[in-house]
């Protein structure tokens, strides 16, 4: 009797037979399933994270900047490297403040309002408050006035401050708080909710009204 016809041989045999054919249908039907989940698995992710690095994009822009962050694009590159002006802006910043602020919570069309206005050049009056230096230059920080006695202040203003060169520093050193100043220059559109003047000039409106000191009254 040859081995092939023994029991135990065709009890193996029958086995090992259908051991292949079970690893064979596990391979030609699951393995081809858990793939595609698993490339779904990988196509979920990448949608995520495109989808936060939205959200991280509209954080930063809705992050307020300070003037540091701001100095090195402009003030601190050579003139010959600053991108080309791109044309005036007609308007004073009160009407633009205003505008800017009609769109509030329209995130995209804010950005997109200041993106129009990069690089136009600007000649406005402001309030000034203070000045603030560091190695690239000094910033004049400004508040938007009422455009009369009978109107509130604008608050809310994507513009607060300009960049000028370190030549400036005296001449902004000697102001005072209050002084309205005209300030000429090239406005940079940071992000969607920060705009600075690349400033190259501004001259002294009017100077402070100031405050009568009280008499004293004379002792008996």
């Amino acid at each position: 009797m040859s081995w092939k016809d023994h029991p135990v041989a065709v009890a193996t045999l029958s086995i090992v037979g259908t051991t292949i054919v079970t690893c064979t249908i596990m391979f030609t039907a699951v393995i081809p399933t858990w793939l595609k989940e698993k490339d779904n698995e990988i196509a979920a992710l990448k949608t995520e994270r495109t989808r936060l690095t939205n959200e991280l994009d509209d954080v930063r822009g809705q992050l307020p900047i300070s003037p540091a962050q701001t100095m090195n694009l402009s003030i601190g590159s050579a003139t010959a490297t600053r991108p080309a002006e791109t044309g005036n802006i007609e308007m004073t910043i009160q009407q633009f403040v205003r505008r800017y602020l009609e769109l509030d919570g329209r995130y995209a069309e804010q950005k997109a309002y200041l993106s129009r206005a990069n690089r136009k050049r600007v000649r406005w009056r402001v309030l000034f408050m203070f000045p603030a230096s560091n190695f690239t230059g000094v910033t004049a920080y400004f508040d938007v006035p009422a455009e009369s006695r009978s109107e509130p202040m604008l608050h809310g203003s994507p513009v607060r401050w300009a960049n000028f060169p370190q030549n400036f520093r005296d001449r902004l050193y000697s102001l005072k708080p209050g002084d309205l100043i005209e300030i000429t220059g090239v406005l940079h559109a940071v992000n969607r909710n920060t705009v600075t003047i690349d400033a190259d000039d501004f001259d002294v409106v009017t100077m402070p009204t100031p405050t009568p000191a009280p008499k004293s009254k004379k002792s008996h």
